[in-house]
C-alpha cells in the first residue's frame, strides 16, 4: 500500500492531462479489493481537502470584494495616496494594488490582516481629526 501511496500523491501534484493519464494508470495497476478501497477512500479525502481549500478561498475572496467596495467609498470622502503615504508610508500605487488584488510580479498581494487594522485605524484617526476641525 506504501507505493500505491506514493502513486496517489504523485497523481495529487500532477495537473490536467497528466493527472487523467496517471489515474488511469493506477486504476489498471490496482485492482484488488483492498487496493480500489484504498484508492477509493484517497479520492474522498483528497476531494475533501480540496472542498475545503476553495471553501477557504472563497471565503478570502468575498472578504477582499467587501473590503474593495467599502475602500472605494472611502475614496470618495478622503485621499487614499494620503493614508498610503502617513499611515502605510507607502505610495498610492501600493495601496491600490492591494485592496484590488492587482499581480505584482507574478503574485497577487492582498491587504494582510495587520494592514487592515492600520486601514481601520487610519479611518478613525481621520475621523477624529475631521471632528475636532472647524471653520472659524
Amino acid at each position: 500500500m506504501e507505493e500505491l501511496l506514493k502513486e496517489l500523491r504523485q497523481m495529487s501534484a500532477l495537473q490536467g492531462e497528466e493527472s487523467i493519464v496517471k489515474a488511469r494508470e493506477i486504476a489498471a495497476r490496482y485492482t484488488s479489493p483492498e487496493e480500489k478501497a484504498f484508492i477509493e477512500q484517497y479520492m474522498r479525502e483528497e476531494g475533501d481537502r480540496i472542498e475545503s481549500e476553495i471553501h477557504a478561498l472563497d471565503t478570502r475572496l468575498e472578504r477582499m470584494i467587501a473590503i474593495k467596495r467599502q475602500v472605494k467609498e472611502l475614496g470618495k470622502i478622503v485621499s487614499l495616496k494620503y493614508i498610503a503615504e502617513h499611515y502605510f508610508g507607502k505610495s498610492s500605487a501600493w495601496l491600490s494594488q492591494r485592496v484590488n488584488g492587482n499581480p505584482i510580479r507574478g503574485k497577487v498581494y492582498f491587504l494582510k490582516d495587520s494592514e487592515i487594522e492600520t486601514l481601520n485605524f487610519a479611518i478613525h484617526d481621520i475621523s477624529k481629526k475631521l471632528g475636532s476641525l472647524s471653520i472659524a
